[in-house]
């Protein structure tokens, strides 16, 4: 259970909230933040702290300490003096990196943060040196980066997310006089494969991972529907993804739960859209913006799913789909709730009262 800390801030809340607004430097704006939360209630457990600065534990604590000692002016002093990499690069060029890896972007190596400080700074600063800052010292390290397709809009995405509530609440009075209940879906597909999937393997240095492997890419279509609020869960075999496997699945899904009115949030696939697709009463489509799968949380039970095989090998398609079968069959909504929960659809939802 996460404790409360207790120590004193001398600065009012006013004062705190002031400072941090006038503040440009964002490392000493977010220590600011820091004490304004604290000093005003929203956070008064480190790691409550943490998640919402995105900092660790030890951060915030070595802040708290930093202010116990030497008070404000302590806290918001950038010495940088804790390796003897840091002392290698002036503190303005370390303040302008610190900013730059706090954008998705970022760099694509170390070795290209080390061009960068050469063409900034005109300094030539060894590898090592650039690599123990920004990995121990800014706590920054390579990720896989996630796709965005150039044809995103990202307007759109935040006019969905913002006005999500506004198709929900048109439909909730009809629905209701005719329906027993209205319930809100998020809906894709996926191929499974024979193909192994691969994931990452720990091992120890020097030891490179190696897992037996097949390439045979005969499989099938998995089509799946996940209820936000229950984390109920229907998962569909198809052979292709087409209109007509698509509407199949519809007609099940919708016979599944008869009485009840569904929502489906879903991507722009072509299928979808079908002109003679024939659509379930009790259904009622909801499209996403192109390019945005970001916005549709069954995402990420796909890359679950097949992170739960990864490394295995199946010998025929059926082989496979029993074992897919098998890991959804043995999850609980419990789990399926969690992983598809975003706040801007049950907010739409509250906000339309469904």
């Amino acid at each position: 259970m996460s404790r409360s800390f207790h120590f004193e801030i001398k600065e009012s809340q006013g004062e705190l909230l002031v400072q941090m607004k006038a503040e440009t430097n964002v490392r000493k704006r977010e220590r600011l933040q820091f004490l304004y939360w604290y000093k005003s209630g929203l956070a008064i457990t480190r790691e409550q702290i943490a998640r919402l600065l995105g900092r660790s534990l030890s951060v915030v604590t070595k802040w708290m300490r930093r202010y116990m000692d030497g008070g404000l002016k302590k806290l918001l002093t950038m010495d940088y003096q804790g390796r003897k990499a840091s002392r290698k690069i002036p503190v303005d060029a370390v303040e302008e990196l610190t900013i730059k890896l706090e954008q998705k972007e970022g760099f694509g190596s170390y070795q290209e943060i080390q061009e960068w400080i050469k063409e900034e700074y005109g300094i030539e600063a060894a590898y090592s040196t650039v690599h123990k800052l920004v990995k121990y010292d800014l706590n920054a390290s390579p990720k896989v980066v996630r796709p965005f397709s150039e044809k995103k809009n990202p307007a759109m995405v935040e006019d969905f997310k913002e006005n999500l509530s506004k198709p929900l609440i048109e439909v909730v009075k009809p629905c209701l006089e005719k329906y027993k209940q209205i319930r809100y879906w998020v809906q894709d597909e996926s191929s499974l494969s024979l193909k192994t999937w691969l994931r990452r393997r720990i091992t120890k240095c020097g030891i490179k991972p190696m897992m037996k492997t097949k390439a045979n890419r005969a499989g099938y279509s998995l089509y799946g529907a996940v209820e936000i609020k229950t984390g109920e869960h229907f998962f569909w075999e198809g052979e292709k993804m087409n209109s007509k496997e698509f509407e199949k699945f519809l007609k099940d899904f919708s016979d599944e739960n008869p009485s009840d009115f569904h929502v489906v949030q879903m991507d722009n696939a072509s299928f979808h859209k079908s002109q003679n697709l024939a659509l379930p009463d009790n259904v009622m489509l909801l499209y996403q913006p192109p390019y945005s799968p970001e916005v549709n949380p069954i995402e990420q039970v796909w890359g679950w799913l097949k992170g739960k095989m990864a490394g295995e090998i199946f010998s025929t398609v059926e082989n496979l789909k029993m074992r897919a079968k098998e890991i959804l069959t043995a999850t609980d909504n419990k789990f399926f709730k969690s992983i598809v929960h975003r706040s801007f659809i049950m907010n739409a939802l509250d906000q339309s009262g469904i």
